[in-house]
């Protein structure tokens, strides 16, 4: 035999003592060969928002090679499509109903053919963009609002059998809309797709002035009460998000703790995130406000319109006086002139060219956050076909990370405040 070496047998009792891998509790699977955009990835996205990181993410087709018995709780995304038509092969119904025995189930419109897994059977296809009414009398739906919420999109409806318990209703009186029975709860509809369409606006509304306000911006988007500005108090996307979050703390209260963290830093309940167009403004009279806001205890950003005018002493004020005291230095992009027809050219160039003013006077190559003057809103790919994702499409190109054009502005709108009174029209106070 050949001689272990010294080193060679310390590495493998090493090996030896080193724990096998263990599998976070939840598995999130991604249905990404979807016929229809499903927002699958988006479910990761919601989990990080409300502070859960132990999962992991799985192709839906690998299932058969997954040893689901290794997690707590799987997460399954839409499988039953918007043209009613069930997505998932025979191999995957029968390990999901295997692991449904153990495990813990949550599904977003799943398959009708394993609907009695949730303690239901499929009624019908309800109205699109109903209304849910939640039991808050149920664990799960503890604490949640008891005002009606919007859903977007395609909606299925239920019938509870003997074992089944309504989480929620479609409103007005409809059919069961979420259900669960002992380890499973399915939701009637697309969450992830629903929470997109609350905070992000129609996109059938993209590239026209629906408001008449003589620009096109994101909140033509949420014209024809897209989320009922009468419950503008109720951040109605978050909401929802903590209606998978009660669920998956039910099922894991019985297993194991789940770390979560908090929304905000410190535990705080609530926080502002503090911004200011400097317009036509002085720069003198833009450090007055950062001073004022910096004696109170805050930081901020400020927009910069003319940044072709600031001056080199002004440079060297914002490195000592806003940069260096935690405040941040942005761009206020000024492309008014096609305010009637923002294409994806002009609002690129308004971009690129006060960024490259930025970045010649301060060596600031990208910027953080962003708001566009008159908070117009891109909607048109290079080749003038209507996207609604157009201006974030522009953004992520110089590698900005967070839009702030998302604000309410009734700007010489004939139709007035039409999207409420002061709160979220977007459905959400967080940031995904």
């Amino acid at each position: 035999m050949r001689q272990i070496t010294s080193w060679g047998l310390r590495l493998f009792l090493l090996l030896c003592l080193l724990p096998a891998y263990a599998a976070p509790p939840i598995l999130i699977l991604l249905n990404e060969s979807s016929p229809q955009p499903n927002y699958c990835n988006y479910i990761a996205e919601i989990l990080k928002t409300e502070g859960i990181s132990e999962f992991e993410t799985a192709p839906l087709s690998n299932l058969d090679r997954i040893i689901l018995t290794n997690y707590s709780i799987i997460i399954l995304p839409q499988t039953h499509d918007d043209n009613d038509i069930n997505l998932l092969a025979d191999s995957h119904l029968s390990a999901l109903r295997a692991y449904a025995s153990s495990g813990n189930l949550v599904a977003f419109r799943p398959d009708t053919r394993i609907a009695d897994l949730f303690g239901v059977k499929w009624v019908s296809p309800q109205a699109n963009d109903s209304r849910l009414r939640v039991s808050t009398s149920t664990r799960i739906g503890k604490s949640i609002t008891p005002k009606d919420l919007n859903i977007h999109g395609h909606c299925d409806g239920y019938e509870l059998d003997s074992r089944g318990v309504k989480i929620a209703a479609y409103a007005p009186g409809g059919a069961t809309a979420i259900a669960s029975r002992d380890h499973a709860i399915a939701f009637g509809y697309n969450l992830p797709a629903n929470l997109v369409a609350t905070r992000q606006g129609n996109p059938a509304k993209a590239n026209f002035d629906w408001d008449q306000d003589q620009e096109i911006t994101a909140q033509d988007m949420f014209v024809d009460d897209w989320n009922d500005p009468q419950n503008n108090a109720i951040n109605q996307a978050d909401e929802q998000m903590r209606l998978l979050t009660h669920a998956i703390e039910y099922f894991m209260d019985s297993i194991l703790p789940l770390p979560r963290a908090w929304y905000f830093k410190n535990q705080l309940k609530s926080t502002v995130i503090f911004t200011s167009d400097g317009e036509d403004s002085t720069y003198a009279d833009e450090l007055s406000e950062v001073n004022d806001v910096l004696a109170a205890g805050g930081t901020m950003t400020l927009y910069i319109k003319n940044v072709s005018q600031l001056t080199a002493d002004d440079a060297e004020s914002i490195r000592n006086n806003i940069l260096a005291k935690g405040c941040e230095i942005s761009i206020h992009p000024n492309d008014v002139t096609h305010a009637r027809e923002v294409t994806y050219a002009s609002m690129s160039n308004a971009i690129g060219s006060k960024l490259g003013y930025l970045n010649k006077l301060l060596n600031i190559p990208t910027v953080q956050t962003i708001r566009n003057h008159w908070i117009l809103w891109s909607s048109l790919n290079p080749d003038q076909t209507t996207n609604y994702l157009s201006q974030v499409n522009i953004e992520s190109l110089f590698d900005v990370k967070m839009d702030c054009n998302y604000y309410f502005y009734d700007r010489a709108s004939p139709l007035g405040p039409y999207l409420g009174g002061p709160g979220s029209f977007i459905g959400s106070g967080l940031i995904m």
